[in-house]
């Protein structure tokens, strides 16, 4: 289920909103559908991206399963709209993005459809503004994070060998200022 901030007005299969979505540009008036007495958005680039590229996620696999009216409670302008969801465990909605394959901030295009593709939430969480080529495999994260961790053990090490050293010297420092008190 979607957030407590998110209403849900129905859903609706893929085979009967796919079809309504129209391939447009900026330029042409946007495209909307009543549903249960709701004006419901049709056109703009995260459905277009569904409509031309499909509805699985490229980086997992994931397929988009159905399709919600929903919109945000807190914000009173917000009309119902259509989000892309898939199921990621057995019950577990996730929601479908429309990602940038040349992140924004690396200067790819807003609007250009060979810039989208579909990807599950959580994949494209996990890219941000990264390239394809950046991205690591499960097995590199994997291997990474046993490294990171296993540097992080050994600084440890030291760090209490450290603290070891220093309390050593000051006990040293210690009889030695005493031993040289008593010299003098």
């Amino acid at each position: 289920m979607p957030s407590k901030y998110i209403e849900r007005l129905c859903v609706l299969p893929l085979e009967t909103v796919l079809p309504l979505i129209r391939l447009t540009s900026k330029r042409h008036r946007e495209h909307f559908e009543v549903i249960d007495g709701h004006k419901v958005k049709f056109s703009g680039s995260r459905l277009m991206t569904f409509k031309r590229h499909g509805v699985v996620c490229v980086s997992c696999g994931l397929a988009g399963s159905f399709f919600a009216v929903e919109r945000d409670i807190r914000d009173k302008e917000c009309n119902f709209h259509l989000n892309l969801y898939c199921f990621r465990d057995k019950n577990a909605e996730a929601m479908m993005t429309s990602d940038h394959i040349v992140p924004l901030a690396r200067g790819g295009s807003r609007s250009s459809l060979s810039n989208r593709q579909p990807m599950c939430s959580k994949c494209n969480n996990k890219k941000q503004d990264k390239l394809a080529g950046e991205l690591l495999s499960p097995r590199e994260e994997s291997e990474r994070r046993y490294k990171r961790e296993k540097l992080q053990r050994k600084l440890q090490e030291i760090q209490d060998r450290l603290e070891t050293v220093q309390r050593e010297f000051e006990s040293f420092n210690m009889n030695f200022s005493t031993r040289e008190a008593e010299i003098v």
